[in-house]
């Protein structure tokens, strides 16, 4: 009756797409890259030019040195930015940071009492928040 045959079609066709995609992006960086290293630093250090290839495994030895950019960052890390602080949530159900955590651990613990003692011995009323001199 039904056939999966239009689903293995639309993944594979999905597949190819993404292939060659990535293929025509290595492509057109390799051509970009090699432009940008003979236009520029070529010129303006006296180094050598550099081929196409060269220029691509250049790219590939920045990436792999410096994992930079989203290519250098996968999943796992876009995972734990988005939940790092997941756990921790206030009143609101809004998420906490850990320094929003200790303050107010500080404050409820000898914040106030500290802060009402500082402005007490600079000589402001702690009850109406103006100054003893005026």
């Amino acid at each position: 009756m039904f056939s999966h045959h239009g689903k293995r079609t639309h993944k594979s066709g999905k597949l190819i797409r993404v292939v060659s995609g990535i293929l025509i992006l290595l492509v057109v960086l390799g051509f970009v890259i090699q432009f940008l290293w003979n236009a520029t630093l070529a010129a303006m250090f006296d180094l050598p030019t550099i081929s196409y290839w060269q220029a691509l495994g250049l790219f590939i030895l920045v990436k792999l040195f410096f994992a930079s950019g989203a290519l250098g960052r996968g999943p796992r890390f876009m995972y734990r930015r988005r939940h790092k602080w997941k756990h921790l949530v206030d009143s609101n159900d809004r998420p906490v940071s850990i320094r929003e955590e200790i303050f107010q651990k500080y404050w409820q613990e000898e914040g106030k009492e500290a802060y009402e003692a500082f402005r007490a011995k600079n000589g402001e009323d702690p009850e109406n928040g103006k100054s003893g001199d005026e």
